[in-house]
Formats: structure tokens, sequence, C-alpha cells
């Protein structure tokens, strides 16, 4: 009788921690629950980001919505005149990793178009899909489309919860 109430408890844990790990539910809020849709929702980002050659670097923070089925939009906390938002695209790549690539434009201060900033990251989820980290590398272009200056860096993320 024993065994079989630990086992009933056991089982019970499980359920549970399968719940926690995965928050999407197409009753509460439409996202399918696939492996690859953990990623689906808001998440507060700190970034931190240098020349890939070497130089000083800088951090700030962000905001990205990931969406169902592999679309992004990323809000990054800088003045609105030096940059619009931006949108992009993410693919699951197995065992709680993404590659993410999302883009936009950049301004100069009196409003003027300054070129694009393209980035890319490659992104580990947390086991319980509450963090993540992941590598960055970005490519910022001159209006005309040439190489300006190529970046790489970090950051770390906490899921945005009700």
């Amino acid at each position: 009788m024993n065994l079989r109430r630990t086992l009933f408890v056991s089982a019970l844990i499980l359920l549970a921690g399968n719940a926690v790990a995965q928050p999407m539910s197409p009753a509460r809020n439409g996202a399918f629950p696939t492996a690859a849709n953990r990623l689906v929702g808001l998440w507060n980002i700190n970034v931190t980001s240098g020349p890939c050659l070497g130089g000083p670097s800088r951090s700030f923070v962000s905001n990205h919505t990931y969406h169902a089925g592999g679309t992004l939009t990323d809000a990054g906390r800088v003045p609105p005149t030096t940059r619009g938002p931006g949108q992009g695209i993410w693919e699951y790549q197995g065992r709680g990793r993404y590659k993410i690539r999302f883009q936009f434009n950049r301004f100069l201060p009196d409003g003027s178009f300054d070129g694009i900033q393209e980035v890319r990251n490659d992104l580990t989820l947390g086991a319980t899909a509450a963090t993540y980290s992941a590598t960055i590398y970005t490519r910022v272009l001159n209006p005309d489309g040439s190489l300006r200056t190529e970046l790489c860096g970090a950051a770390n993320a906490e899921r945005v919860v009700i």
C-alpha cells in the first residue's frame, strides 16, 4: 500500500513539473503546446555588447515578444530617435536551443536614416522556460548597405509573467 501511494505522489509531482516547464496552453493563450513554443511570450533582456575585435562594451535592456509560428517583435530601450522597432524570426533547434534573427532601422538624432542593424542570437532556454541565455552577433550596416561594424556579446533574459 505504501509503494502505491509513493508512486501516486511521484506521478503527481512529475505532472506538476511538466505544467511549470511548459507554460503555453491553447486554452489560456492560444499557443500550441509544442516544445518549440516554450519560448513564446514576453521577455525582459539584459544585453552586453561590444566590438567583436575588442574594445569597450556597453550594457542595456530590451524586450522581445516571441510569437507562436516563429516571428518576434523587438523593443530596445534606447531613445526613440536612434532606432525603430525590430522585427524578426526564430527557429527551434531542439533541446531548448533556438536561432534568432531580427533587424531594425537606425536613425541619427535629427531623424535621418542611418542604416540597419541586424542581430543574430543563439539562445538556450532554461529548464523551466522562465529564463534564457544567448550569444549575440550584430552587423551594423550603413545606409548604402555596406558594413560599418560588427558587435559581439551575450544576453540573459527573464520571462514576464502575469
